[in-house]
């Protein structure tokens, strides 16, 4: 747990540091979340019940009771719901008194994902009969239902059939929706998968607000798949995320760092926290480090650094004294180049 850390912060922003400090141990929840419904699983057979029962059972008559077994691994969950809490009520006060929320709010975001991307994982691990380890699609970026039409022509001639799409960093994966009526629960049979490289979207689709398609060359052939979704919105969200990974995909299997954002020069007070942002893409995946006036930051109580999975790099300046101000670099290199951007940070 890092709530027993949590307890000796002194201030909002505090809080918000120390959780974005140890981003990675979040990690940790995640895999658990992801393997929770099948330790639940394990342990439903009244059998293994009685022997947890059993063997937790007090020793002495008055002794206090040893924690359900159920109970045990429902407290992870439970502890990532009062971070959440936390987090929110924090940030509603701190936006009540008209002051910056950002360090709050990026501290919300690493725990306010782990639900849905466990879900995401936990999905991916019902894909049946693909022909390669699921391990080797890595982290979905989007999951859903849709219903599907494998070419244009075929919506006006039936009814299309219900689709589990997994969109990846490089493809995309159609999968058919089993019912399970014994284990009630879904599963989901492979159908197709399309690497982005290879699709066209198309944006819309018989003039539905809801629909779009995907033109897949694949083979000199071209497959039609047109979707549609619960509604306008979902459509949307898709059609960017898509279009993002698509634009990520189609440089070069080697290219050297870009920054397609910027630092930008700051002044702040004394004693106040400021956050330097920039975001940087490049294949191999860049290294990156920070520098002031020529010295390279090290990750410490007062300069946190932080990257993201979309190469967003932060470096966070916690309780400015005047020696913090000065010209600050990040700089990005790979096997292929290097490239840097700079702000000047000025504290009064």
């Amino acid at each position: 747990s890092i709530l027993p850390g949590l307890r000796e912060c002194a201030t909002d922003d505090d809080v918000a540091m120390y959780l974005i400090k140890h981003a990675e141990h979040f990690e940790k929840y995640l895999h658990y979340m992801v393997g929770q419904s099948q330790a639940e699983a394990c342990i439903s057979d009244k059998a293994v019940q009685q022997y947890f029962k059993e063997v937790t059972a007090p020793e002495k008559p008055g002794d206090a009771p040893v924690i359900d077994v159920l109970t045990f691994l429902q407290q992870p969950v439970e502890r990532i719901q009062t971070y959440q809490a936390l987090l929110k009520e924090l940030i509603k006060n701190k936006a009540k008194s008209g002051q910056s929320c950002y360090l709050l709010e990026d501290a919300f975001s690493i725990v306010s994902c782990l639900p849905w991307r466990s879900d995401n994982l936990h999905r991916v691990s019902l894909i049946e009969n693909y022909p390669a380890p699921l391990t080797a699609l890595g982290e979905p970026v989007r999951q859903g239902v849709f219903t599907v039409w494998e070419s244009p022509e075929m919506k006006t001639t039936s009814r299309g059939h219900q689709r589990q799409v997994f969109l990846f960093k490089e493809c995309i994966v159609l999968c058919k929706v089993k019912k399970d009526t014994s284990m009630n629960r879904d599963t989901y049979s492979f159908k197709n998968k399309m690497k982005l490289n290879d699709v066209e979207i198309k944006e819309a689709v018989g003039g539905e607000d809801r629909s779009w398609g995907l033109w897949h060359e694949h083979r000199g052939s071209i497959r039609h798949y047109t979707l549609q979704s619960n509604s306008t919105l979902v459509k949307l969200s898709w059609l960017k995320d898509l279009k993002e990974l698509q634009q990520r995909s189609s440089l070069s299997n080697n290219c050297p760092p870009v920054f397609e954002s910027l630092l930008c020069d700051c002044s702040a007070q004394i004693g106040q926290t400021i956050k330097l942002t920039c975001r940087v893409s490049g294949f191999p995946k860049p290294v990156v480090s920070w520098i002031k006036d020529g010295l390279s930051l090290e990750d410490d109580p007062r300069h946190i650094i932080a990257a993201d999975r979309t190469g967003t790099c932060s470096l966070v300046l916690d309780c400015l004294t005047a020696e913090d101000s000065g010209q600050y670099v990040c700089y990005a290199t790979n096997s292929i180049g290097s490239a840097g951007t700079l702000a000047k940070v000025v504290v009064q």
